[in-house]
């Protein structure tokens, strides 16, 4: 039983240990304020924050009061044509605004690729 448990664990170890080194191409690009040539850094200054950083925000957080919007307008906006000098600007979803002036639709997208990543 023993040497079928330490058979596993090895087997996976060098599964991780080869995606590790297969998974992704490393990126080369030009040297910048927030790449060093290697590794991308945060500009500034700003030391990266690690998981025990991550965990000890996770318990020491303070989540404010939670409250809950009643009055929502409830017509769709996405599909309205506004005319004239209106002007809207409509929140999508995480990065996605819809913008819409004189009478023109304006989807925007921080992400036109297939992947987000260097």
């Amino acid at each position: 039983m023993l040497y079928l448990l330490a058979s596993v664990v090895t087997l996976l170890l060098v599964v991780l240990a080869v995606g590790f080194f297969l998974s992704a191409p490393k990126y080369r690009g030009p040297q910048s304020d927030h790449f060093n040539g290697k590794k991308f850094v945060n500009s500034g200054g700003v030391a990266a924050k690690g998981m025990g950083d991550l965990l000890k925000w996770a318990t020491n957080r303070d989540p404010g009061l939670w409250t809950e919007i009643t009055k929502a307008p409830l017509t769709n906006p996405l599909f309205a044509q506004l005319g004239g000098t209106e002007a809207s600007v409509t929140f999508v979803n995480h990065s996605t605004l819809l913008i819409q002036i004189d009478g023109l639709n304006i989807l925007t997208d921080p992400v036109w690729s297939q992947r987000v990543s260097p």
